[in-house]
């Protein structure tokens, strides 16, 4: 199955443009937030620190959700082959 047949599904193309759209809006936030306070600031210290404010809840979330899904696969029952398959 080609792309082009995939897309043909109006509701899964505008799935995947939407998609893509957030993706790419979600990407230029950093730079826009970093050129408007640079704009309005000038200074590289307050740059820093909004940066640092915008990242740390991600780190945050990143770290309490990786401790979930490793307490989670401790407490699901494996079957040997299906271990190694995820392992590999």
């Amino acid at each position: 199955m080609s792309v082009r047949e995939v897309l043909r599904h109006r509701r899964f193309a505008y799935l995947v443009g939407g998609r893509t759209v957030s993706l790419v809006g979600n990407g230029l936030a950093g730079l826009a937030i970093a050129f408007a306070v640079l704009d309005l600031t000038g200074s590289t210290t307050d740059l820093g620190l909004v940066l640092a404010a915008r990242s740390v809840p991600l780190v945050v979330f990143m770290l309490f959700g990786g401790v979930l899904a490793v307490r989670r696969l401790e407490r699901t029952d494996l079957d040997q082959p299906a271990a190694e398959a995820v392992s590999a």
